[in-house]
């Protein structure tokens, strides 16, 4: 039987701190990347999703381009 989360933001930024921890990341581009991809997620299974093209650099970094620097941005298309 799987095992409730009583507290899942605790939980995420556990799990977040651990990799951070284990893989020589700062925290802070962690949780930013995290919040990126998660909002991206939301976007993609929402009816609008059709409506925007992702561009920049952060298409650029999931796209595994060599020498693309971290974004703190979402660029898109509309």
């Amino acid at each position: 039987m799987k095992k409730e989360i009583k507290n899942k933001p605790a939980s995420i930024r556990a799990k977040l701190i651990n990799i951070a921890r284990t893989e020589g990341i700062d925290f802070d581009a962690l949780l930013l990347r995290y919040f990126q991809e998660r909002f991206l997620y939301r976007l993609a299974i929402s009816e609008f999703s059709d409506n925007f093209i992702l561009k920049g650099g952060l298409l650029l970094i999931y796209f595994q381009i060599p020498g693309t620097r971290p974004t703190k941005d979402i660029d898109f298309l509309a």
